[in-house]
């Protein structure tokens, strides 16, 4: 009996070490580049990226998120999505496999207010026959050059009243002066 107890044992060990055998891992880097732009009212411009897949798995990419939230900014994801479809096996890269793409472009509104940014960027992707999503992110930045809040300064409605104040004794005294010459 005890035999037996003893060789269950083994045989669970030996089960459990089979299914706790180390293996590959997914590893996507990326980077986006030129590292710091500037944009301006009514312009266009375009960041590209570079990834890689340095693991011995295919990945499947599932998609990109730039990660701008900015008032005025709008950012257009479909260079991306292009030359992943366009790769030889669509959407996949695989293992030790390097890209450079262009990743998305950016346009600044003609109102877009002025700020700098600095997002972070991420791309989805799963290891093929995996089930669990994992992201790799890197950020960048934008200088938006826009309209600046005091570049049409509204005055305060006291600086009118002050400056009529100011003004009203000097038509007052023009006036008295028009009426003394007319009587001599």
């Amino acid at each position: 009996m005890k035999a037996l107890t003893t060789a269950l044992r083994v045989a669970a060990a030996a089960a459990a070490l089979a299914f706790a055998a180390p293996r590959a891992t997914a590893q996507l880097s990326l980077d986006f580049y030129p590292a710091d732009q500037e944009v301006y009212p009514g312009q266009t411009i375009y960041y590209s990226m570079w990834m890689y897949n340095g693991s011995d798995l295919p990945l499947y990419i599932l998609g990109f998120n730039d990660g701008l939230v900015a008032p005025g900014v709008t950012t257009d994801p479909q260079p991306f999505y292009d030359f992943m479809s366009s790769l030889p096996e669509p959407n996949v890269l695989q293992p030790y496999e390097w890209v450079d793409l262009t990743a998305f472009s950016l346009t600044a509104d003609p109102d877009a207010p002025e700020g700098y940014y600095i997002p972070a960027g991420e791309v989805f992707y799963a290891e093929i026959g995996g089930f669990e999503q994992l992201s790799a992110g890197q950020s960048w930045s934008v200088i938006v050059w826009g309209r600046r809040d005091d570049q049409n300064p509204v005055p305060e409605p006291g600086a009118a009243a002050l400056m009529a104040g100011a003004v009203a004794p000097i038509v007052w005294l023009a006036w008295r002066r028009r009426g003394a010459r007319a009587r001599v």
